[in-house]
């Protein structure tokens, strides 16, 4: 085609047309006509049966029909997209594909300052490059080669940009029932109905200024004004108090309350007056620090004790646990098979000290001190005939086990008769009955322990007793009796 200007005038009229149509998809600002938005840069619907119609994404999602138009949500509907994507070649998007190839059509083949312009974001010599290169010397010309694929998935992702952080928003204060009755506070106004100093409004109501008052009583009623203002200092101070730590979510502070233990809670009732001189997460680090040091001191203080006894390493003071919990099921089954009877004091060392004067294996009581080690070392254990001694068997006699004086421990309950006994073992049943515990109730605590620590992975006794909401010396015999048997441990493994 020869590099020539159109000669008709209809020719250009038709191309200022194309123009416009084009000007009119790829340069015109776009809205929705629902809300109004801007759309110019994003996805839209346009109605494929109303004329000039657009919508955004979020009103076409919610079935939008704008007032004073004919359009329905029932319409058939097209999604447009931004074209600025490539298709054939880097560094050229579709759009501006269309307007090269539809300003050669009108300019003529040679045109390429024309062209260029009109393509806006080329010069001439990437233009005519760009045509020879993806439409002339294609394979499949006249056409550009059409099998590329487009990875549309990558080009939206790049288009779309990173995802936007939404704000959280913290949820207000619901206005229930429970708030009024319980704090009178009105979430809505941010108010209570009973006030710090609520009388302090009573004192400047009937407080009057005239041009006959004299200097003595302006004074008299400007410090009246300066009570009033100090009370509604206080009152503020109190207020933002009170909002900063959401103290009037009831429900919240209490489920707070019900999840620390005892002497947590004396702590805090000792120290929380100086809250009030501290933000609220100063409070909680400094309360959280107070606890540290308390869990130190406790653990230092038990340490020490285990120093008195003579235990200087880990090893042994786990034989001395050990030998304690053996000692305590002894103490058990001996109260059950002889409630007369009395437990045996403990030695210096911790250790049962009635165990040195069994029998031994000849039938002679053995006198002698055994060493730390032996004596730590000997231990009890339950076998479905009864309680026995380890490699050693049960003596024949009763053993005096404790002097007159103690208080004589209630008798074991009758558990046979109680639903779920069947389903205890020997041992289970022993402890039952020496703790007066009903089989439900042990099989709910052992279900409560066991989950916790197939949870956690280990189970301390404060966390036990935190659980379960009985007697504290039951709830370390039942901790006790569960490590002895192998279901629950303090390490972690």
């Amino acid at each position: 085609m020869p590099d020539q200007e159109p000669p008709a005038n209809d020719r250009k009229r038709k191309f200022e047309d194309d123009v416009t149509q084009l000007e009119e998809e790829f340069g015109q600002s776009y809205h929705c006509n629902g809300c109004t938005k801007d759309i110019t840069n994003l996805v839209r619907i346009r109605c494929a049966e109303c004329t000039d119609f657009d919508l955004c994404v979020t009103c076409f999602s919610t079935g939008a029909e704008p007032l004073n138009t004919s359009h329905r949500n029932s319409h058939s509907y097209r999604v447009m997209e931004m074209l600025d994507f490539e298709i054939f070649d880097d560094g050229w998007g579709a759009d501006e594909e269309l307007k090269l190839v539809t300003a050669i059509e009108h300019y003529g083949l040679g045109n390429w300052e024309q062209v260029a312009e009109q393509v806006g974001s080329k010069n001439r010599v990437e233009c005519a490059e760009h045509y020879h290169r993806v439409y002339i010397n294609s394979d499949s010309f006249p056409i550009p080669d059409m099998t590329r694929r487009i990875d549309r998935n990558r080009r939206l992702a790049s288009n779309r940009g990173p995802p936007r952080k939404i704000p959280k928003h913290e949820r207000p204060p619901v206005s229930q029932p429970a708030c009024h009755e319980i704090h009178g506070y009105m979430p809505g106004r941010r108010e209570f109905e009973l006030e710090c100093d609520n009388e302090a409004e009573l004192m400047i109501k009937d407080i009057e200024f005239s041009d006959n008052d004299p200097p003595e009583e302006i004074e008299l009623k400007m410090a009246m004004f300066g009570m009033y203002n100090a009370a509604l200092d206080r009152r503020s101070e109190r207020k933002k108090f009170v909002h900063d730590r959401a103290i009037v979510d009831f429900k919240k502070v209490q489920q707070t309350e019900k999840k620390r233990y005892k002497e947590e809670k004396e702590l805090y009732q000792k120290l929380r007056v100086f809250a009030k001189m501290q933000t609220g997460p100063d409070f909680e680090e400094f309360m959280e620090g107070l606890l540290a040091e308390a869990k130190i001191r406790e653990e230092i203080a038990r340490l020490q004790e285990y120093r008195r006894m003579g235990l200087r390493n880990r090893s042994e003071i786990d034989v001395y646990e050990r030998d304690k919990r053996d000692r305590e099921i002894y103490k058990s089954h001996h109260h059950f098979s002889t409630p007369r009877s009395r437990a045996p004091p403990l030695s210096s060392r911790g250790t049962p000290a009635s165990l040195s004067s069994l029998p031994s294996l000849n039938g002679t009581p053995s006198n002698s001190n055994p060493p730390p080690q032996a004596a730590l070392s000997s231990s009890l254990s339950l076998s479905q005939d009864g309680l026995q001694m380890r490699h050693t068997p049960p003596p024949s006699s009763a053993i005096a086990l404790a002097p007159s004086g103690v208080r004589k421990p209630a008798a074991p309950l009758d558990i046979t008769a109680s639903d779920g006994f069947d389903l205890l073992t020997h041992n289970e049943r022993l402890l039952c009955a020496n703790l007066r515990l009903l089989p439900r109730a042990y099989i709910q605590i052992k279900e409560t322990i066991l989950r916790e620590y197939a949870k956690n992975g280990s189970l301390r006794r404060r966390e036990c007793r935190s659980l379960i909401k009985i007697d504290v010396n039951k709830t370390s015999r039942l901790y006790d009796f569960f490590v002895e048997m192998g279901w629950v441990s303090a390490r972690k493994k």
